[in-house]
Parts: structure tokens; C-alpha cells; sequence
């Protein structure tokens, strides 16, 4: 070998060598802060790609892949019967919460390609101050990677008043979620006045994503007398960022005794509402899917599966896709 090519191999690793220090030092000059930041996106980069890959893999298959958003791990002890209950549904992933924060963070370290980390559910009442241990760990949570604020339960109480405390709990609530900039998903029977402080809150802070579960059917009428389609359409018109998932009841509502009403998602013999359809088909962009499951009620996948015969294949090919997944793909892992 000749001195010209020596010297020109030692000048190129000289120049390589060079070029890595310089980026290392230029990583190490960065604020703390900011190189967590980077690292975060770096993250959550590898894992959406995880995720929109189980998509694929489903919709290759020739199935619609499904999106739950409200699984809870305090229904499911054996994670591995909820995996194999999901897969009977043909559920692609789900956004996982638990009262235990630990607990989601150990699953999703196991199957990375099937959850998706929201923060540990809670009730109102863990909501009621503006500044608590418990928000500061909500908030170290999303900053860790929960991609939403998981499951807020409020109460059903006979009284349909709201107290102070639950006005301020609610304000709470979406100053949080519009500080932190993810969604929050919320559980609650709709009455007049819970209405009317949600819309108040949000006409102040109209960039909060707030998730009202198990929209459709209201097991208790006397709530909220003007529930219906036409609320629900009213209600999409004047809060863009107001989202609703939707699923089936665990048994039909003729069985249950419930009184016809032309307001349900479902009338008493668990026919699909017209009125809803239509509703739905124009507003897309405000549903997805989320089950609430209970332990010894109907089988999850059961449940899954009814959804998709009694529901998702009323609608046209755009719609059932993006009540499946592509709307919870948009609000969850687009920021």
C-alpha cells in the first residue's frame, strides 16, 4: 500500500472521528431539559411506529382493526386473558389506565405493541385542588409518556345538583388537560347542570380534548330530559375538541326493561337508530371506540364483536374505519 492511499484512509478516520465528537458534544451542550425532550420524542417516534404497524398487520388480515381507549387493568388481573380477548375481537391495540400507576407501566414494558400508556385513572375527588401530590404525579406522568389522562369517574348520585367543589373540580380538570396538551377521557351519567359547567369550561378553553365515555344510551332519562342525537349534534357544533366514544350495551335494552326512547343509539329492541346514524356519519371526526367492561358481565370480545355487527357495519367504509382507529390514532399519537 502506498503512503498517498495511508494517508488518505488516516485523514478520513481522523474526519469520522471528528464528526461523531462534535455531534456528542453538541448533544451534551443541550439543556438537561432539552435532551429529555429529544429522548421523549425519540420514544414515543419508535413506539407510534409499533402501533401503526399492529394496524397494518390487522388491516392486511382483512379485518378492521379496533382501538379500545378505556380498558382499565383493575378489570383484568390475567393480562393474558384480556391479550387473548382482544384478539377474538379483533382488537389491534388499547390505551390502558389502572388506579395503580406502576401496574401500567410493568404492561406496557411487556407487549409494547399492544397498549398504548394513559395516566392512572381517578375520581373527581382526586381533582378537587388545583396543586396536590396527585396531580404533580399526573403530570410527571404524562411527562414520562402517557399519552392521556386515563379514566376520570364522577359519581352517580341521585342528586342531580351540582356542589361547589364539583364546579371547581371540572374547571380543574380542563385547565389541566389544555396545560398539558393531551386528552382526557371522563365518565359520567349527563345531567343539566354537569352540562352546562363542561360547556362553560370549554368556551374558555376551546383547545380541550375532553373524551365523554359510553355515549348512546342514558340509563337514567330523568337526568338529562333533552338527551339525544340532537343534543349530542348541538353539542359537536359548538366544541370542535368535545369527543364521545361509543360501544353496544352488554345486553339489549328490551331486556333490561328500558322504555323506548328514539334518543338512543338503540331503541328498546336494540335496533340501530336511524337518527344516529346520520348524526355520526356527519359529525366522524368526534367518535371512536371504547368498551367499558366489568368483570362476569358478557365476555369482552362478545361485547367487541356485538359492536361491530349491531354498530360499526351500519355505516359507510370511510366512517367504520375511522370510528375504529383512525380517529384515535389522530387524538392520541398526532400532536
Amino acid at each position: 500500500m502506498n503512503y498517498k492511499k495511508i494517508f488518505f484512509i488516516f485523514t478520513n478516520i481522523i474526519f469520522l472521528v471528528s464528526a461523531v465528537s462534535c455531534s456528542f458534544l453538541q448533544e451534551k451542550t443541550k439543556p438537561l431539559k432539552e435532551r429529555k425532550i429529544t429522548n421523549k420524542k425519540k420514544v414515543e417516534h419508535n413506539s407510534f411506529v409499533h402501533y401503526l404497524q399492529k394496524i397494518e398487520n390487522y388491516k392486511k388480515l382483512g379485518q378492521i382493526p379496533l382501538i379500545d381507549v378505556e380498558i382499565s387493568l383493575s378489570q383484568w388481573p390475567k393480562i393474558q386473558e384480556l391479550i387473548n380477548e382482544m384478539d377474538k375481537g379483533g382488537v389491534a391495540l388499547a390505551g390502558i389506565t389502572s388506579p395503580k400507576k406502576n401496574e401500567i407501566k410493568k404492561i406496557i414494558n411487556r407487549f409494547p405493541e399492544r397498549f398504548f400508556p394513559l395516566t392512572q385513572e381517578s375520581s373527581e375527588k382526586d381533582w378537587r385542588k388545583k396543586k396536590s401530590s396527585f396531580i404533580d404525579s399526573i403530570s410527571r406522568q404524562i411527562n414520562s409518556g402517557a399519552l392521556g389522562i386515563g379514566k376520570i369517574n364522577f359519581d352517580d348520585k341521585k342528586n342531580v345538583s351540582l356542589k361547589k367543589t364539583e364546579v371547581d373540580t371540572l374547571k380543574n380538570i380542563v385547565n389541566f388537560t389544555s396545560k398539558m396538551k393531551v386528552p382526557v377521557i371522563i365518565s359520567f351519567h349527563p345531567n343539566n347542570q354537569f352540562l352546562d359547567s363542561i360547556e362553560k369550561n370549554l368556551q374558555k378553553k376551546p383547545e380541550t380534548r375532553i373524551i365523554w365515555t359510553q355515549i348512546g344510551s342514558i340509563e337514567k332519562p330523568h337526568y338529562l330530559p333533552s338527551y339525544g342525537h340532537g343534543l349530542i349534534r348541538a353539542l359537536t357544533i359548538r366544541h370542535p375538541n368535545l369527543l364521545f366514544t361509543i360501544t353496544t350495551k352488554g345486553q339489549n335494552l328490551y331486556e333490561n326493561n328500558f322504555a323506548s326512547r328514539k334518543n338512543h343509539l338503540f331503541d328498546s329492541y336494540d335496533y340501530f337508530s336511524r337518527d344516529w346514524k346520520n348524526l355520526i356519519e356527519a359529525k366522524i371526526s368526534h367518535f371512536m371506540f371504547g368498551v367499558s367492561y366489568k368483570i362476569n358481565k358478557m365476555n369482552y370480545s362478545e361485547k367487541v364483536n356485538k359492536f361491530r355487527r349491531n354498530i360499526l357495519h351500519n355505516f359507510s367504509y370511510n366512517t367504520q374505519h375511522r370510528i375504529a382507529y383512525k380517529n384515535a390514532i389522530k387524538i392520541f399519537f398526532k400532536r
